[in-house]
């Protein structure tokens, strides 16, 4: 639980952030879509994929009990030769939560993708989302006039095991007036982002949310 934009939100360890106050769930980057492209394209990528991402979404809506969706851009990655068959998931998916209020920030990838069907109820927004002191978009945005919660860059912190191995990590990155989400979709890649004296970062994994170890000043900067 942190406090944003004046605002207590909840950072949840499936890759979201729940807004108690406007009971709403708040999710970037889905890439709906993206292991079916690859597959069309010839790489033996394994179906699955977009059910999974719908079943986790599911949990968090049942235990959040959230009346809105907040989908900060990228819910699909881009063009389909044939769509059907995930838009059938989705609409299937959307018909049992017919109350659920939905809202897309178009991000770059939605921007190539098939043409959203009206069956989905999905309210989509061309331009950033301001609420109640916030502003939603799917990239950062510099020196905007409210605090930003946006993704687009699928942050991942880099740990060290027991042993010294390196593994990257989903994460939330949190600075003063902007908030970037990790990606929601499993089948996404990932952008290693730093934490320094200007971000914290909490790390998404194992059902927790963990904060990143800010690094050790040096003697000369601490002079």
């Amino acid at each position: 639980m942190i406090k944003f934009g004046g605002h207590t939100l909840v950072l949840d360890p499936d890759r979201a952030v729940h807004w108690p106050e406007q009971r709403a769930l708040i999710v970037a980057d889905l890439h709906f879509g993206k292991a079916a492209i690859f597959r069309q394209n010839g790489l033996p990528v394994p179906a699955g994929t977009t059910a999974g991402d719908l079943f986790k979404l599911t949990q968090l809506l049942d235990r959040t009990q959230a009346s809105r969706l907040l989908i900060l851009g990228d819910c699909f990655h881009g063009y389909v030769n044939d769509p059907a068959p995930m838009h059938e998931q989705l609409h299937l998916w959307r018909c049992a939560r017919p109350r659920l209020t939905i809202d897309l920030i178009l991000g770059n990838h939605d921007r190539r993708a098939n043409s959203i069907p009206d069956a989905l109820s999905i309210t989509v927004h061309t331009a950033p989302l301001d609420l109640d002191g916030i502003t939603f978009a799917h990239e950062p945005i510099d020196g905007a006039a409210r605090p930003v919660i946006c993704g687009h860059i699928h942050p991942t912190a880099s740990l060290r095991d027991f042993d010294g191995q390196g593994v990257r990590v989903p994460c939330f990155v949190i600075e003063q007036r902007r908030m970037i989400l990790p990606a929601f979709g499993r089948f996404t890649g990932g952008c290693a982002v730093a934490p320094n004296h200007e971000r914290q970062l909490y790390v998404a994994a194992q059902g927790r949310v963990i904060p990143v170890p800010l690094p050790r000043r040096s003697a000369a900067w601490r002079a």
